[in-house]
């Protein structure tokens, strides 16, 4: 019988599409993992005088899945550095590396890849280990919440599947990022009576095969526009917010979540900067008698000024991702 805990997941850039690649494995402790194999049924419409349903054949397959972790300060840069499909050292201040990661503004292949493609090894225990590879990041989610872990899930598409003889894990160390070491700031301002925060992450990535001999994607493109919705909820405390979502402004969001132990002389850091936020969504009801909590929505939108959208930095003693 096969354990969660006796398994373990793996990921690495790939040199290019179509080819896994499964040296310099970054191992993740995770929560829970939901990556399958799609296989489509192609059913035959031939009509064979009996009511029983005609053949199927074997149709197009597909990876699909995500993977569920707690933020933590070295790993995360692999997962933003996937999404954002770049990612570059900023920076050595105080014996700690300054990581910068910006959404791309040019697919990594043009013609055949929006994103760097990912091998993920899963070993779950028993025989083989599943190897899924040409994998992409289309959606990644952050979420924050009052009493809780900062959590983190990878939402990833990806095209090819093999079995693969296990590897040997082994796992970085330092700390996970908690809620009490986040802290948020609206319009420049420190704010404190936010309970929950999500941030959702949308590449709009889609699968895209052609007449090639092939049963699954030869290229995995973009379907649609680079979204970023924000949710979560926070105390109505006077009616500025309700104003500034009825008077559609856009306010620049930051989340920082800072580790208190002094690692090299500074502290592991992750900043997520959006310069526009926009509210779609600010209903403050009455739910009861107690306190007067709004569930809001936003989305944050590019600034020329700025040249991104959304922009995330990572301190840490890890040198290149």
């Amino acid at each position: 019988m096969a354990y969660g805990q006796h398994g373990h997941l793996g990921v690495s850039f790939q040199e290019s599409l179509g080819t896994s690649y499964v040296n310099s494995m970054m191992y993740f402790p995770i929560i829970s993992e939901s990556l399958t194999e799609k296989i489509e049924s192609l059913m035959s419409e031939e009509l064979s005088a009996r009511y029983e349903e005609p053949d199927e054949y074997e149709g197009m397959h597909g990876i699909e899945g995500d993977i569920v972790t707690e933020v933590h300060p070295h790993l995360v840069g692999k997962w933003l550095k996937a999404w954002c499909g770049q990612g570059s050292r900023d920076s050595f201040v105080q014996s700690c590396y300054h990581h910068l990661f910006l959404p791309a503004d040019s697919d990594y292949d043009e013609e055949r890849a929006a994103l760097p493609p990912m091998s993920i090894e899963v070993y779950r225990d028993t025989g083989s280990a599943y190897l899924y590879y040409d994998c992409m990041v289309n959606q990644l989610t952050f979420e924050i919440a009052q009493g809780a872990f900062y959590k983190m899930t990878a939402g990833i598409i990806g095209a090819q599947f093999a079995w693969a003889n296990k590897s040997a894990p082994s796992y970085l160390t330092g700390s996970n990022f908690t809620w009490d070491v986040t802290s948020l700031s609206l319009a420049a301002a420190g704010i404190d009576d936010a309970a929950s925060l999500t941030f959702t992450l949308n590449n709009n990535l889609a699968g895209k095969a052609y007449l090639d001999g092939n049963k699954y994607p030869g290229r995995i493109l973009r379907d649609g526009h680079r979204v970023i919705e924000i949710a979560g909820t926070m105390l109505l405390n006077g009616d500025t917010e309700a104003r500034n979502y009825r008077n559609r402004t856009q306010q620049q969001l930051i989340l920082t979540a800072t580790d208190p132990a002094t690692v090299m002389l500074a502290h592991n850091q992750l900043v997520i900067d959006i310069p526009k936020m926009l509210y779609t969504e600010f209903p403050a009801n009455m739910a009861g008698p107690g306190l007067i909590e709004v569930g809001f929505s936003a989305k944050g939108k590019y600034d020329t000024s700025s040249d991104y959208a959304i922009k995330f930095t990572l301190v840490n003693t890890t040198e290149a991702y």
